[in-house]
């Protein structure tokens, strides 16, 4: 019956050609065939009566692909000019991209433009910045000295400026809400100083300066047992012995300027909490005190003093007092130790 349509005869002639190729044995499964290599069945002239009642069901699959094929079709189309959306998209974001990255670096040139035209102007803030920035460039730090440059009345203006800027930023970390009498850093000012290296935190830098040279005496002599006379570095001798005297205080649960971070770091490196004290009256004494006990009988020797007297200011040469020489020895170590 299928010969003898027409259209059989075209489809049954190109299944020919294809047998004539050679038979194709990939086995049952479908699922890896694409839709190029299924080989259809001739289709029936379905216009027959007697071969539409006989192939009714192959009739519907035939009319079902049709449908399907149509909507392949209309889809094709717009999968085509959805294609050419994307690629001019593509151009138009490319394009938008590089324009957005040229206006991103002129917004950031006229940001330090504004910037520097903010530093011209002529007022005390920028006067004092550009002095902090020529002692950076000939100290290599912002960390201005204080008492012991009270000759010099510019380092002691710098210092007192310096101080302020780090008060104000303290008060702007914590909220606090300024007079208007009182120095209020705004946040351009904390970008300046920030630039140049500045330092809010003047102790925890100085503790990581110490921290360092403590590294590089390990690292020369194999230990942190450094002992207190040390001529290469004496104010690190004091440091380290400082450091023994605020740990005792800290595990005494008494104000100690030690935290466990700190002795964390101390301890990482080896660090010796115990040691004795070497002293200038070593010999007077039949048994050397340790250092906590030699600090608490100098300190009780000061507290009589200035029970006595009314003030602290020991001077050997004017008074006579019962071991003034070792409790003037003790003052001036404490104030060297204030200094650090």
């Amino acid at each position: 019956d299928c010969t003898e349509s027409k259209e059989g005869k075209g489809n049954e002639s190109s299944n020919n050609s294809d047998d004539d190729g050679g038979n194709n044995d990939s086995g049952d499964d479908d699922d890896d065939d694409d839709d190029e290599t299924i080989i259809l069945p001739p289709k029936p002239n379905f216009d027959n009566y007697k071969i539409s009642k006989k192939y009714s069901q192959l009739q519907t699959s035939f009319e079902e692909l049709e449908e399907v094929l149509y909507l392949q079709q209309n889809s094709d189309k717009v999968l085509e000019k959805a294609a050419k959306m994307l690629e001019k998209a593509q151009k138009d974001f490319d394009l938008a991209k590089k324009k957005h990255e040229e206006y991103k670096y002129l917004v950031r040139i006229k940001k330090k433009k504004i910037i520097e035209d903010d530093l011209t102007i002529d007022c005390k803030w920028n006067r004092m910045y550009f002095k902090l920035k020529e002692f950076k460039n000939q100290h290599g730090h912002c960390i201005v000295p204080g008492r012991q440059n009270e000759s010099d009345p510019e380092i002691t203006k710098l210092n007192a400026w310096v101080d302020a800027q780090r008060k104000a930023y303290r008060s702007r970390m914590q909220g606090k809400v300024l007079s208007e009498q009182q120095v209020q850093l705004k946040k351009h000012r904390i970008y300046h100083l920030n630039k140049i290296g500045f330092v809010w935190d003047v102790n925890n830098q100085r503790w990581k300066d110490r921290i360092k040279q403590l590294k590089e005496y390990k690292k020369k002599h194999g230990h942190c047992s450094m002992p207190f006379k040390y001529k290469p570095d004496q104010s690190l001798a004091h440091w380290v012995h400082g450091c023994r005297r605020e740990y005792k205080l800290y595990q005494d649960g008494k104000p100690s300027d030690m935290t466990p971070q700190r002795i964390a770091e101390l301890e990482k490196l080896g660090f010796v909490w115990k040691s004795d004290f070497p002293r200038k009256f070593k010999k007077e004494r039949k048994r050397v005190p340790t250092e906590m006990e030699d600090w608490e009988n100098c300190y009780q020797l000061l507290a009589s003093f200035h029970a006595k007297y009314g003030h602290c200011q020991v001077n050997k040469r004017e008074l006579s007092v019962p071991q003034k020489n070792k409790l003037c020895y003790f003052v001036s170590w404490q104030r060297k130790q204030y200094k650090l």
